[in-house]
């Protein structure tokens, strides 16, 4: 009998050409040459299911394939990448795969994307609803509806935030009473909390998320507990070669916490190490990734430490 996914993640099939190592953005009607390409699987929810599945976790993928070129190399790259176990939709759109061209310094990372916007919501709440049966976390639907019934059977919803300009609280506090897990980053907890002090931060979202916290990158994550504030350190130095995809490495993270029922802390341990890992090759993806892997940084990773103002912990300038 076939194992029901422990996490089901919905979402668009992303495909991303790496330029890396470009010594500047070109000019418009310039060239500029990179030290290193690469053509694979993009991030965004591919990258959960796949990393799971890679430590031993029940997960599956559904997304939206036509017949379409874009589609058919998509379909080529999840092949090389061998990862089966996805739920394909065709709601006849035209172009729903994003393609990315990611173009990569030694100090930033620079995109240029197409995005036709075929999301979820071109499927019926019955389809939706049928692909997440029997599921116990996924990442935070489009439609606050389906979210809804999604928690009224129990589901876990992890909710991660993105970057805009307008980036605000109010665009998030109709989904908070829903989400197990909020996961912005420094960047984006500032913006919207307007405050600059983090663990203020933390202070504001705990209106709103029962344990409210915030990724710094390499710098670990801070998190805020019955009034207290921790800084859960990272594992080591790691060596960043692209940083693409780290932040959805971390939600694989978390929820692998979940599933093995840890606490928190070493919950969030788990998240710090593999959104690193992920920093460590070119892509979002590690196709080396085992369970031992993670099992022996956990062993080697420094203690959680409780911190009372915002200099007791250094913080990464470019948080993932």
């Amino acid at each position: 009998m076939e194992m029901r996914p422990f996490a089901s993640i919905f979402g668009q099939m992303n495909v991303d050409f790496i330029f890396h190592g470009i010594d500047a953005l070109p000019v418009l009607g310039t060239e500029v040459l990179a030290t290193d390409f690469a053509m694979c699987v993009g991030g965004g929810p591919i990258v959960i299911p796949y990393h799971l599945e890679k430590l031993g976790v029940p997960a599956k993928l559904g997304t939206i394939l036509e017949n379409d070129f874009e589609s058919v190399i998509a379909r080529e790259l999840l092949h090389r990448i061998n990862y089966k176990n996805i739920s394909e939709y065709s709601v006849h759109a035209k172009s729903p795969v994003v393609f990315t061209s990611v173009l990569t310094s030694k100090n930033e990372r620079s995109f240029v994307s197409f995005n036709a916007g075929v999301d979820e919501t071109a499927l019926s709440s019955a389809q939706l609803l049928d692909f997440y049966e029997g599921s116990s976390v996924t990442t935070f639907p489009h439609d606050l509806e389906i979210a809804k019934e999604l928690y009224s059977r129990g589901v876990k919803l992890v909710l991660d935030s993105c970057w805009s300009e307008d980036i605000s609280l109010s665009k998030y506090v109709d989904s908070f009473p829903y989400a197990e897990y909020f996961t912005p980053n420094s960047i984006e907890a500032r913006a919207m909390c307007e405050e600059p002090d983090l663990l203020k931060c933390l202070d504001i979202l705990e209106k709103y998320i029962k344990f409210p916290l915030i990724k710094m990158g390499s710098s670990g994550v801070i998190v805020k507990i019955e009034g207290n504030y921790f800084h859960i350190p990272p594992i080591r130095t790691f060596k960043p070669i692209d940083t693409t995809g780290a932040g959805d490495n971390f939600i694989a993270g978390l929820m692998y916490g979940m599933w093995k029922e840890f606490d928190l802390f070493k919950t969030l341990k788990c998240a710090n190490i593999l959104g690193g890992l992920s920093t460590e090759v070119l892509g979002c993806f590690r196709t080396d990734l085992t369970e031992a892997m993670l099992n022996e940084e956990l062993a080697n990773h420094p203690e959680v430490h409780q911190v009372f103002d915002q200099s007791e912990f250094t913080e990464c300038t470019k948080p993932y």
